[in-house]
């Protein structure tokens, strides 16, 4: 899952809703303070039926330890074959793991990643800077398995959205239900922050993942493309006249 590079083979997901029993909160970090497990859920987003929410963990499991997690805290989910896998939000100590995963999400999708690890330092991990990007890691014992990367954007037609630009779960683990996990996690984030959508794109011709995105419940866009201008010089000459 990933948008950059994708040009014209790319699909485009989102769950859709309208929430409206959570108050807003003033940043991404603490999202989840003060947070009820009694409140009402969103109508049409993750409490939407489509999305498959049975097995484990449940979604009061992730509710409830979903307020450490965003706190910094290391959470622990049962995966569906019994193993535990722990969570954790990045730091900036993690920046070299993030550069690496990207760097492997990048080859397995036939592209390239022009990323720094020095911009991954300043983009998401400046002191008392708002950060343009979180990352939650994944860890079977002391072995990183999966990552995602996701940030806040802006809808004129839906207001305040969350999007997912990478969703990574290496090959091996494929199947044990931690790509499952993050959607879920990503998803009552989102749904507690506010968001009327909870968006990302995969590649046209990876059937095994678009098939388990429609699978949970994602809603394929029809009808978009995606355009860009990428790199220095191109949006210099895209400014000209």
């Amino acid at each position: 899952m990933r948008s950059r590079d994708n040009s014209e083979a790319s699909s485009s997901f989102s769950f859709d809703g309208a929430p409206k029993s959570h108050a807003k909160s003033p940043s991404m970090m603490s999202w989840f303070q003060g947070h009820s497990k009694k409140q009402q859920q969103p109508e049409n987003f993750m409490s939407n039926p489509q999305f498959d929410l049975s097995g484990h963990p449940s979604a009061l499991e992730i509710d409830t330890a979903s307020g450490d997690l965003w706190k910094g805290a290391t959470v622990l989910f049962p995966l569906k074959d019994g193993n535990t896998c722990s969570l954790r939000l990045a730091t900036v100590n993690d920046c070299d793991r993030i550069y690496l995963f990207i760097q492997e999400l990048a080859e397995s999708q036939k592209s390239v990643s022009a990323i720094t690890m020095e911009e991954l330092r300043r983009d998401g991990f400046t002191p008392g800077v708002r950060p343009r990007f979180q990352v939650i890691l994944v860890f079977l014992d002391a072995e990183l398995v999966a990552f995602t990367l996701f940030h806040e954007t802006y809808s004129s037609w839906r207001g305040k959205c969350l999007h997912i630009e990478d969703l990574y779960v290496r090959e091996k683990h494929r199947g044990e239900g931690i790509g499952t996990l993050l959607l879920r996690t990503l998803g009552r984030r989102a749904a507690a922050e506010s968001c009327h959508r909870l968006t990302w794109q995969s590649m046209a011709w990876n059937e095994r993942a678009n098939d388990f995105y429609a699978k949970i419940g994602g809603k394929k866009m029809d009808g978009l493309l995606n355009w860009q201008v990428e790199g220095d010089a191109a949006l210099r000459d895209f400014c000209k006249e």
